[in-house]
């Protein structure tokens, strides 16, 4: 293997931990990098696309989730009589 292929799975792997600690809340692990770094470049960019989907997927049920909840916290304070927007930085 050349060292330019080596600097690309190992890129590769840098955005692959970071994409798996987004999705899973932690770094992979030493048997994953091992296991990841034999994969062609090809397999590597294949894994790293499936990925990017199941995150982006998480990425909208969040967003959401979120918009839900803020949807109900609008109803419940104008329903006090206030301005749902005076109290929106209870969100942040």
């Amino acid at each position: 293997m050349t060292s330019e292929t080596q600097l690309i799975k190992q890129g590769a792997f840098c955005e692959y931990s970071d994409v798996h600690k987004d999705i899973y809340g932690f770094r992979p692990r030493d048997a994953q990098h091992t296991l990841f770094m034999k994969l062609s470049i090809e397999q590597q960019r294949k894994m790293l696309h499936g990925m990017y989907k199941t995150l982006e997927k998480q990425l909208e049920e969040e967003r959401q989730k979120e918009q839900k909840e803020r949807e109900e916290f609008d109803s419940k304070v104008k329903a006090l009589g206030l301005n749902p927007l005076k109290y929106r930085y209870l969100f942040r």
